[in-house]
């Protein structure tokens, strides 16, 4: 038995890590399944235009979205928001290049896929 809440924390994080992994490599391969023939032709049974498409975001609309508080704490990324927030004008290019490529692509690369669970006592 622990008692020690950084401890119980870290257990608890390790245990829905492990399982989650565990359930993700139960999951069926849906490589080919739902491709982009399977998707238009869902979507037009539907009657939905198939040619959708996201615009570009600009950089304005980035830094619109730019309210982080000071006072939080840190991501997976270690960089402090306030650092964030206030090099906001400076990183707005690659970060809007990111958030297009993405859209293009329809992808989300793996590295802002992480998380990290914190159980709240």
């Amino acid at each position: 038995m622990c008692f020690e809440k950084s401890t119980i924390a870290k257990t608890f994080n390790d245990f829905v890590h492990y399982h989650s992994c565990k359930l993700v490599d139960k999951l069926p391969n849906s490589v080919g399944k739902y491709g982009e023939y399977f998707v238009i032709s869902f979507y037009s049974k539907l009657g939905v235009r198939s040619n959708l498409a996201f615009p570009s975001v600009p950089d304005a609309k980035v830094l619109k979205y730019n309210s982080l508080s000071p006072n939080k704490a840190t991501g997976l990324d270690g960089l402090p928001s306030r650092f964030i927030r206030d090099g906001a004008p400076l990183i707005v290019g690659p970060l809007r290049h990111i958030i297009n490529l993405s859209l293009i692509q329809g992808k989300v690369s793996d590295e802002l896929k992480n998380v990290r669970v914190v159980p709240l006592f």
